[in-house]
């Protein structure tokens, strides 16, 4: 060595820990030849590579074995020894081991991730790189130089041959950690022909090997839409990219970057413009014998794997329910234009209307739907209904969502059938509900409106259930209203030919308002009232009596009870006639009545314009009240207003105390 440098390497062979004897002779120590081969005879055993941890045994505990090797290699360089002692044993690798300069390549920026998937591959590539921290040897070429292109093939190479011969879980975490820097690095060249692997069933271990982006399969569930996930169950697992692959890459943007290049997808409704054979289609028209292909490419679509999908659906009728839910949820509502009708000019010179969703010609033509009893059966309102039947599947959705009824229509259901097929579960209900329905049709007849407030009604049936009771006695009301319209009409004749009888002429004359019954409820529920007031083009028609030049008006109210009701217009004009306005009360019983009963029962009552004098008065303000208001009684008359009409409710004390019979009539009578 140069004369300067001495001291230097003599300070280091001192720093042998007593394993090597005292060197008798300083020119032992500096020969370079024999220190390099001392060191291979020190760690190398049996033709392998000693392993760095023996070096670092030879030295002192403070003195590290690579800078130790870093300082060799300058002394060596600097006597010009290098390539004479390339051929021992005293290059560090990346794996920890010392071997020749001439079987190690320098490491060119090679990832560190690559160095590990290579390794589960079994390719110990940093047996083959000398350690970067050997910078003494930088500028030595050795056997050559690798960089990260160079092992990136050789891994590709490796990993497509584990994959055919053995993919176990050390592929799998190779699969995995290789596709993740390909991506995260962005060389999307090099994912072509990876293999990959597919999820299971029950687990997300290895199944099936896929290769990118020859298989195209579907990604993992995690990067699928999120409205989408729920129906993972009806796709092929052996179609969809396992999971571990999205936990290590969970980034949304990068899937849709991979869909775009066509190596995986993230979308199940599949798009293809090509000449289609008609047959191919589900038609609303057959088709006569002979060729019938369009002549025009045209836009079609489908779901991917659909062939798998249906045999999975066929298999469980869970699935098959999850798969109508697919179709009504999502599928309809995504593959935009499905159900309405195409037309394309054929081959045979005639036009045909099709379906552009080739989905929809298995659901109407396979056996996808599974009974109860394992058979198998295509869909019709019947299939449908049994496996919708207790799944918590509505009816109403056929009214919310139209696009389900259309896709009804499509494979050959209507409404109306899924609908009889739904709600009737045998034979016997099948039967009673078409029997209502006749019922219900017979009834409308041909009007529309009478179904439509049908159908309203039912609808107020689910949120209401006094409604049938409010119905019952709207048309118990209605009864009675009909018989006491001929009650009241029968009285009045009655009480016309009593009057006719004693000499008075009868005529009509218009007075108001219309003909009413009403139930009294402040009194008890057996107080009846009927008011008959005869309806003339909608004017209300009293009696006007006339003898010897005077005339009289009467108003002529029939009564079960102890009240009788006179209109406002009515009291306004007995309140406007006063001495010529009689009121007629006749009190009848159950039975029909006769005319000497009606003779002998019917009462007068004169002034009874005075007695609701002052009520009138109040009368047009508290018309307008909504609320019920009862006024304070006075001289047997009350004021009543029930929700906004008011009425002035005469009780029987008035006909019973002051009122005359029809002798006393004359001769009672005002003057007018």
């Amino acid at each position: 060595p140069r004369r300067n440098e001495a001291v230097g390497w003599w300070v280091a062979l001192k720093s042998w820990a007593g394993v090597y004897k005292p060197m008798s002779l300083f020119d032992e120590a500096i020969d370079g030849v024999k220190l390099a081969k001392y060191i291979q005879e020190k760690t190398h055993r049996d033709g392998y590579c000693g392993p760095i941890g023996d070096l670092q045994n030879l030295l002192r505990e403070d003195i590290e074995a690579v800078e130790w090797l870093n300082r060799l290699h300058d002394f060596l360089n600097k006597d010009g020894l290098r390539e004479e002692v390339s051929k021992y044993h005293i290059v560090l690798d990346q794996d920890g081991f010392l071997d020749k300069l001439s079987n190690l390549y320098r490491d060119q920026d090679i990832a560190e991730e690559l160095k590990d998937i290579a390794g589960l591959l079994g390719w110990k590539v940093r047996r083959k790189l000398r350690d970067t921290r050997l910078s003494s040897l930088d500028n030595e070429i050795g056997k050559g130089d690798w960089n990260g292109e160079y092992v990136l093939g050789e891994i590709l190479k490796n990993i497509r041959k584990r994959a055919e011969d053995d993919p176990d879980d050390e592929f799998a975490t190779a699969s995995v950690r290789l596709f993740t820097w390909i991506v995260g690095q962005e060389k999307w060249d090099s994912l072509r022909e990876i293999p990959v692997f597919a999820k299971q069933d029950d687990s997300d271990s290895l199944k099936e090997v896929l290769y990118l982006p020859h298989d195209q399969p579907l990604a993992p569930v995690g990067a699928w839409p999120k409205d989408l996930r729920r129906f993972s169950d009806l796709f092929p697992p052996t179609r969809i990219l396992s999971d571990a692959f999205f936990k290590k890459v969970p980034n949304a943007d990068t899937w849709q970057m991979l869909n775009k290049r066509r190596f995986i997808r993230t979308d199940v409704i599949t798009t293809n413009t090509a000449s289609m054979n008609f047959k191919e289609f589900l038609l609303d028209e057959p088709l006569v014998d002979g060729e019938h292909r369009t002549v025009d490419p045209v836009l079609v679509k489908d779901i991917v794997y659909r062939g798998e999908i249906m045999e999975r659906v066929r298999a469980s009728r869970d699935r098959a329910f999850l798969f109508w839910r697919f179709l009504t949820e999502w599928l309809i509502q995504k593959d935009i234009g499905c159900l309405y009708l195409k037309m394309a000019e054929c081959e045979c010179e005639e036009k045909h209307r099709y379906y552009q969703a080739l989905w929809l010609k298995p659901l109407r033509e396979n056996t996808w739907i599974r009974l109860k009893n394992d058979a198998r059966t295509g869909a019709t309102a019947n299939s449908l209904a049994h496996l919708l039947r207790g799944s918590g599947w509505e009816l109403d959705s056929l009214k919310e969502n139209p696009d389900v009824v259309k896709l009804l229509k499509a494979i050959g259901v209507t409404k109306f059938d899924l609908t009889r097929e739904f709600v009737a579960e045998n034979p016997e209900t099948r039967q009673e509900l078409e029997d209502a329905f006749t019922d219900i049709l017979a009834a409308a007849g041909s009007d529309i409106n009478c179904l439509n407030h049908a159908r309203e009604y039912i609808n107020a049936l689910k949120n209401d259930e006094e409604l049938p009771k409010v119905i019952e006695k709207h048309q118990k009301q209605k009864q009675i209203v009909h018989e006491n319209q001929h009650l009241g009409k029968l009285v009045e004749q009655l009480v016309q030919k009593s009057l006719k009888h004693e000499g008075f002429a009868v005529k009509r004359e218009p007075i108001g308002s219309d003909f009413e019954i009403e139930y009294d409820s402040v009194e008890n529920e057996s107080d009846f009232e009927i008011e008959h007031d005869s309806v003339e083009n909608e004017k209300e028609m009293g009696i006007k009596l006339e003898r010897e030049n005077q005339s009289w008006l009467v108003e002529v109210k029939a009564t079960r009870g102890q009240v009788v009701r006179m209109t406002a217009t009515q009291a306004r004009k007995a309140v406007e006639q006063r001495n010529r306005f009689l009121l007629c009360v006749v009190p009848v019983g159950d039975s029909t009545p006769e005319l000497d009963t009606v003779r002998d029962n019917m009462r007068f009552v004169k002034n009874i314009g005075d007695r609701v004098d002052q009520l009138c008065d109040n009368l047009n303000g508290l018309e307008k009240l909504r609320d019920d208001i009862t006024a304070v009684e006075s001289s047997g008359v009350q004021l009543e207003v029930l929700s906004g009409t008011a009425r002035i409710r005469v009780r029987s004390s008035v006909w019973e105390k002051d009122g005359f019979p029809l002798e006393d009539l004359l001769k009672t009578l005002p003057s007018v």
